[in-house]
Protein backbone atom coordinates (compact mmCIF):
# COMPACT_ATOMS: atom_id res chain seq x y z
CA UNK A 1 0.00 0.00 0.00
CA UNK A 2 2.86 2.35 1.05
CA UNK A 3 4.56 1.36 -2.54
CA UNK A 4 1.42 2.68 -4.68
CA UNK A 5 0.81 5.49 -2.45
CA UNK A 6 4.37 6.60 -3.12
CA UNK A 7 4.08 5.64 -6.43
CA UNK A 8 0.99 7.95 -7.17
CA UNK A 9 2.76 11.16 -5.52
CA UNK A 10 5.32 10.61 -7.56
CA UNK A 11 3.04 10.78 -11.03
CA UNK A 12 1.47 13.92 -8.80
CA UNK A 13 4.78 15.45 -9.08
CA UNK A 14 4.91 17.82 -12.04
CA UNK A 15 8.35 20.03 -11.72
CA UNK A 16 11.52 18.18 -11.09
CA UNK A 17 14.59 20.80 -10.56
CA UNK A 18 17.69 20.47 -12.56
CA UNK A 19 20.73 22.37 -12.90
CA UNK A 20 18.50 25.07 -11.37
CA UNK A 21 15.51 24.91 -14.01
CA UNK A 22 12.51 23.53 -13.47
CA UNK A 23 10.85 20.98 -15.83
CA UNK A 24 7.29 21.76 -17.51
CA UNK A 25 4.99 18.39 -18.35
CA UNK A 26 3.02 18.52 -21.31
CA UNK A 27 -1.21 19.16 -20.40
CA UNK A 28 -0.66 19.50 -16.87
CA UNK A 29 -0.53 21.82 -13.98
CA UNK A 30 2.78 22.51 -12.05
CA UNK A 31 2.40 22.81 -8.31
CA UNK A 32 2.82 26.25 -6.88
CA UNK A 33 6.36 28.03 -8.19
CA UNK A 34 7.12 31.22 -5.64
CA UNK A 35 9.63 33.65 -6.29
CA UNK A 36 11.60 35.32 -3.59
CA UNK A 37 14.10 37.98 -3.35
CA UNK A 38 17.74 36.97 -4.51
CA UNK A 39 16.52 33.16 -4.20
CA UNK A 40 17.01 32.77 -8.14
CA UNK A 41 19.09 33.53 -10.63
CA UNK A 42 20.68 36.62 -11.72
CA UNK A 43 22.50 38.35 -15.01
CA UNK A 44 23.36 41.52 -16.59
CA UNK A 45 20.07 41.57 -17.71
CA UNK A 46 18.30 40.85 -14.25
CA UNK A 47 16.28 38.61 -11.91
CA UNK A 48 14.89 35.27 -13.81
CA UNK A 49 13.15 31.62 -13.52
CA UNK A 50 14.58 29.08 -16.39
CA UNK A 51 11.74 26.12 -16.96
CA UNK A 52 12.76 23.58 -19.45
CA UNK A 53 10.67 21.68 -21.90
CA UNK A 54 10.48 19.38 -24.23
CA UNK A 55 7.62 19.19 -27.00
CA UNK A 56 5.62 15.74 -26.94
CA UNK A 57 4.10 17.03 -30.43
CA UNK A 58 4.17 19.48 -33.11
CA UNK A 59 1.69 22.58 -32.27
CA UNK A 60 0.88 25.67 -30.57
CA UNK A 61 2.06 25.48 -27.11
CA UNK A 62 0.16 27.98 -24.15
CA UNK A 63 1.63 28.86 -21.01
CA UNK A 64 -0.78 30.15 -18.40
CA UNK A 65 -0.32 31.79 -14.99
CA UNK A 66 -2.20 32.25 -12.12
CA UNK A 67 -1.27 35.27 -11.66
CA UNK A 68 0.18 38.53 -14.14
CA UNK A 69 4.08 37.06 -14.46
CA UNK A 70 6.97 39.04 -15.77
CA UNK A 71 8.33 39.24 -19.40
CA UNK A 72 9.25 35.56 -20.82
CA UNK A 73 11.87 34.47 -23.48
CA UNK A 74 12.10 31.10 -25.30
CA UNK A 75 15.75 30.16 -25.79
CA UNK A 76 16.49 26.54 -27.56
CA UNK A 77 18.50 24.23 -25.25
CA UNK A 78 21.49 26.10 -25.20
CA UNK A 79 20.15 29.37 -24.26
CA UNK A 80 19.98 30.94 -27.68
CA UNK A 81 16.74 33.21 -28.08
CA UNK A 82 14.30 31.93 -30.61
CA UNK A 83 11.43 34.54 -29.83
CA UNK A 84 11.30 37.49 -28.38
CA UNK A 85 11.09 38.96 -24.96
CA UNK A 86 6.79 38.90 -24.80
CA UNK A 87 4.15 39.77 -22.50
CA UNK A 88 0.71 38.17 -22.35
CA UNK A 89 -1.94 38.12 -24.83
CA UNK A 90 -3.28 40.94 -23.19
CA UNK A 91 -7.12 41.78 -22.04
CA UNK A 92 -8.47 39.12 -20.01
CA UNK A 93 -5.67 36.49 -21.06
CA UNK A 94 -2.93 38.93 -20.33
CA UNK A 95 -1.38 35.66 -18.10
CA UNK A 96 -1.38 33.19 -21.58
CA UNK A 97 2.07 33.20 -23.69
CA UNK A 98 1.67 30.99 -27.04
CA UNK A 99 4.73 29.82 -29.10
CA UNK A 100 4.85 27.35 -31.86
CA UNK A 101 6.87 24.34 -30.82
CA UNK A 102 7.96 20.98 -32.81
CA UNK A 103 7.95 17.67 -32.23
CA UNK A 104 11.14 16.41 -29.91
CA UNK A 105 12.56 19.20 -29.52
CA UNK A 106 14.00 21.13 -26.38
CA UNK A 107 13.23 24.14 -25.18
CA UNK A 108 14.02 26.75 -22.03
CA UNK A 109 11.72 29.59 -20.77
CA UNK A 110 12.80 32.49 -19.30
CA UNK A 111 10.22 34.62 -16.70
CA UNK A 112 11.69 37.83 -16.08
CA UNK A 113 10.63 39.37 -13.07
CA UNK A 114 11.60 42.54 -10.36
CA UNK A 115 12.89 41.85 -7.04
CA UNK A 116 10.75 43.80 -5.09
CA UNK A 117 7.88 41.66 -6.64
CA UNK A 118 7.74 38.23 -4.64
CA UNK A 119 4.94 36.04 -5.52
CA UNK A 120 3.51 32.82 -6.28
CA UNK A 121 2.26 31.15 -9.23
CA UNK A 122 1.10 28.52 -10.89
CA UNK A 123 1.64 27.28 -14.13
CA UNK A 124 -0.28 25.06 -16.68
CA UNK A 125 0.83 24.37 -20.11
CA UNK A 126 -0.77 22.60 -23.12
CA UNK A 127 0.00 22.35 -26.62
CA UNK A 128 -2.37 22.22 -29.77
CA UNK A 129 -1.58 19.76 -32.59
CA UNK A 130 -1.06 21.54 -35.89
CA UNK A 131 0.04 19.76 -38.73
CA UNK A 132 1.43 20.14 -42.19
CA UNK A 133 5.27 21.30 -41.09
CA UNK A 134 7.33 19.17 -44.23
CA UNK A 135 10.71 20.60 -43.89
CA UNK A 136 11.58 19.08 -47.31
CA UNK A 137 10.83 20.30 -50.59
CA UNK A 138 10.46 16.71 -52.11
CA UNK A 139 8.06 15.83 -49.15
CA UNK A 140 5.94 19.04 -49.29
CA UNK A 141 2.46 18.35 -48.46
CA UNK A 142 -0.03 18.42 -51.36
CA UNK A 143 -2.84 21.50 -51.52
CA UNK A 144 -6.66 20.42 -53.06
CA UNK A 145 -7.95 23.20 -54.56
CA UNK A 146 -10.97 25.11 -52.04
CA UNK A 147 -9.92 23.09 -49.36
CA UNK A 148 -8.21 25.21 -46.44
CA UNK A 149 -4.25 23.59 -44.57
CA UNK A 150 -3.08 24.60 -41.03
CA UNK A 151 0.73 24.74 -40.99
CA UNK A 152 3.38 25.80 -39.06
CA UNK A 153 6.83 27.45 -38.62
CA UNK A 154 8.31 26.49 -35.20
CA UNK A 155 10.31 29.04 -32.97
CA UNK A 156 14.11 28.41 -33.61
CA UNK A 157 13.29 25.88 -36.88
CA UNK A 158 16.08 26.30 -39.81
CA UNK A 159 14.47 24.76 -42.45
CA UNK A 160 11.38 25.61 -43.87
CA UNK A 161 7.89 24.42 -44.43
CA UNK A 162 6.96 23.15 -47.75
CA UNK A 163 3.27 22.77 -49.52
CA UNK A 164 2.79 21.94 -53.32
CA UNK A 165 0.00 21.87 -56.02
CA UNK A 166 -0.03 20.99 -59.19
CA UNK A 167 -2.08 22.40 -61.79
CA UNK A 168 -2.25 20.31 -65.36
CA UNK A 169 -3.80 22.58 -67.49
CA UNK A 170 -3.28 26.40 -67.59
CA UNK A 171 -5.98 28.29 -64.97
CA UNK A 172 -6.87 31.17 -63.03
CA UNK A 173 -6.16 30.89 -59.36
CA UNK A 174 -5.25 32.35 -56.12
CA UNK A 175 -3.66 31.60 -53.07
CA UNK A 176 -4.65 32.97 -50.03
CA UNK A 177 -2.18 32.87 -46.66
CA UNK A 178 -3.72 33.96 -43.29
CA UNK A 179 -1.37 34.23 -40.45
CA UNK A 180 -2.71 33.01 -36.51
CA UNK A 181 0.07 33.15 -33.82
CA UNK A 182 2.54 34.37 -35.69
CA UNK A 183 5.58 36.55 -33.85
CA UNK A 184 7.60 38.65 -36.38
CA UNK A 185 6.80 37.48 -39.72
CA UNK A 186 7.43 34.79 -41.74
CA UNK A 187 8.97 34.93 -45.22
CA UNK A 188 6.90 33.19 -47.56
CA UNK A 189 8.43 32.43 -51.06
CA UNK A 190 6.50 30.69 -54.37
CA UNK A 191 8.28 28.61 -56.83
CA UNK A 192 7.11 26.57 -59.87
CA UNK A 193 9.57 24.07 -60.49
CA UNK A 194 12.55 25.30 -59.12
CA UNK A 195 12.11 29.10 -60.38
CA UNK A 196 11.40 31.31 -57.58
CA UNK A 197 8.31 33.39 -58.94
CA UNK A 198 7.26 35.17 -55.94
CA UNK A 199 8.70 36.64 -52.46
CA UNK A 200 5.82 38.40 -49.72
CA UNK A 201 5.57 38.30 -45.67
CA UNK A 202 2.53 37.52 -42.89
CA UNK A 203 2.76 38.09 -39.81
CA UNK A 204 -0.11 37.52 -36.84
CA UNK A 205 -3.75 37.77 -38.25
CA UNK A 206 -2.83 38.96 -41.68
CA UNK A 207 -3.99 38.18 -44.88
CA UNK A 208 -1.98 38.07 -48.16
CA UNK A 209 -3.68 36.68 -51.45
CA UNK A 210 -1.26 36.10 -54.16
CA UNK A 211 -2.70 36.47 -57.85
CA UNK A 212 -1.73 34.74 -60.80
CA UNK A 213 -1.27 38.31 -62.11
CA UNK A 214 1.79 38.55 -59.53
CA UNK A 215 3.59 35.62 -61.46
CA UNK A 216 2.91 35.54 -64.97
CA UNK A 217 2.33 38.23 -67.95
CA UNK A 218 -0.72 36.38 -69.26
CA UNK A 219 -3.67 38.66 -70.31
CA UNK A 220 -5.74 36.13 -69.07
CA UNK A 221 -4.13 36.04 -65.48
CA UNK A 222 -4.08 32.20 -65.43
CA UNK A 223 -1.50 30.32 -64.00
CA UNK A 224 0.70 28.24 -66.09
CA UNK A 225 0.75 24.38 -66.26
CA UNK A 226 2.65 23.15 -63.89
CA UNK A 227 3.83 22.02 -60.21
CA UNK A 228 3.56 24.98 -57.41
CA UNK A 229 5.43 25.29 -54.63
CA UNK A 230 4.69 27.57 -51.26
CA UNK A 231 7.96 27.70 -48.42
CA UNK A 232 6.65 29.49 -45.49
CA UNK A 233 10.12 30.43 -43.34
CA UNK A 234 11.10 32.52 -40.37
CA UNK A 235 11.43 36.20 -41.28
CA UNK A 236 14.39 36.39 -38.78
CA UNK A 237 15.50 34.06 -36.16
CA UNK A 238 13.53 35.26 -33.44
CA UNK A 239 10.22 34.47 -35.59
CA UNK A 240 7.86 31.88 -35.38
CA UNK A 241 4.06 31.12 -35.81
CA UNK A 242 0.76 29.12 -37.50
CA UNK A 243 -1.07 29.84 -40.18
CA UNK A 244 -3.40 28.33 -42.99
CA UNK A 245 -3.24 28.52 -46.83
CA UNK A 246 -6.42 27.97 -48.94
CA UNK A 247 -6.12 27.65 -53.44
CA UNK A 248 -8.95 28.68 -55.23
Amino acid sequence: MKRLLGLFIATMILTVTILGSTVLANNETNGTVVIKDGTNNINAKGYYMTYVYKATKSGRLTLTFSEDPGPISLTDSKGHDISDKIYGTGGLDARKFVWVVRKGTTYKFYMWYHTESARKYTIKLSTKKIGNNNTSKKKATKLKLKKEKAGMVAHGQKKGSWFKIKFKKARKAKFILKGKEIQGNLEVKFYRGKKKLATTRINAHSTAKLYSAAFTSSVKKKMKKGTYYIKFERWTSISGGDFTIKVK
